[in-house]
């Protein structure tokens, strides 16, 4: 749907997509789009845990970046697999302790915030997004005509 953000086909990249110009605009437009199911799993794969991911425990982990994303359905479940494994284990690897260190100052104006306070901002995202996908999926499987 042309009013939804989405993501488009990226030219010259086989199986790949990306935001479209105007999909994110710097502004939020009123009322906000509705997003789809790509933009959604997007969301979860690339914004949050990969990039999160990069920037409390190592490496970013998957081959997309940015606005980038995958065009197929199971490269895309695949990728928001991979990349809760990469922040899982960055996670598990922090122990008791390190779940109370602060973020630091790459995480802005949350730098003095513990990082399980990401833990607990990725289980909200993780939620209510999942919560989303599945309200989406299940109205298209019901959908009319």
């Amino acid at each position: 749907m042309s009013t939804c953000g989405s993501r488009r086909p990226t030219a010259g990249r086989s199986g790949h997509q990306s935001l479209a110009r105007g999909d994110r605009p710097q502004a939020e437009p009123s009322p906000p789009p509705v997003t789809t199911i790509a933009w959604r799993l997007w969301h979860i794969g690339v914004e949050c845990l990969a990039g999160f991911t990069a920037r409390a425990f190592g490496p970013y982990p998957l081959r997309v970046r940015g606005r980038e994303w995958y065009a197929e359905p199971e490269a895309a479940l695949a990728a928001v697999s991979q990349a809760w494994q990469a922040f899982r284990t960055g996670l598990a690897e922090l122990g008791e302790e390190g779940m109370w260190r602060q973020l630091g100052p790459d995480w802005g104006p949350y730098a003095t915030e513990p990082r399980a306070s990401l833990a607990l901002h990725v289980q909200d995202e993780l939620s209510h997004h999942g919560a989303e996908v599945a309200l989406l999926r299940d109205l298209y499987l019901r959908r009319a005509g």
